[in-house]
């Protein structure tokens, strides 16, 4: 499955995991070493040196500026 996070509707992250015990009151996943998932940045964007952190955070997710992490 991959787990998503949203801020203010928009898609922040999304990371692969896999399902490792599933039941009516819990699920239990795992995050397998290398697996490659995605999450919103604003790295590399200068007009984000001025904002604060919220502002930073929905420039990310509205330019969809994009780093892949590796677990």
């Amino acid at each position: 499955m991959v787990v998503q996070e949203r801020w203010h509707a928009l898609l922040w992250s999304a990371v692969p995991h896999r399902v490792v015990e599933s039941g009516p009151t819990e699920l239990i996943s795992w995050v397998p070493t290398g697996a490659v998932g995605t999450y919103a940045s604003n790295r590399e964007l200068p007009e984000a040196a001025r904002l604060s952190r919220d502002e930073r955070k929905l420039l990310a997710l509205r330019s969809r500026h994009a780093q892949v992490i590796e677990s």
